[in-house]
């Protein structure tokens, strides 16, 4: 999966969570764990899973989680 699948199944999710603050959660959520996979290697599950298999994230260069991480620590989910 390429990381712009990868992001727009992100926004996707985030456009579909009901309240303000369950996007806001989702997107905090998403953003910590895809900086725990550019750090550590993998990630812990959180409150909002990730739309896709985590090995989707393992398997992206550095250079696209980072663009991901900026993302969504920018608020470019909608």
């Amino acid at each position: 999966m390429s990381v712009f699948s990868v992001m727009a199944k992100m926004k996707n999710y985030i456009a579909n969570c009901p309240t303000v603050d369950m996007k806001k959660a989702a997107q905090e959520d998403f953003k910590a764990a895809v900086d725990e996979v550019i750090h550590k290697g993998y990630t812990w599950g959180r409150q909002h899973q990730l739309p896709f298999e985590i090995t989707t994230l393992t398997r992206l260069p550095k250079k696209d989680l980072y663009k991901l991480s900026n993302m969504l620590r920018n608020g470019r989910n909608s």
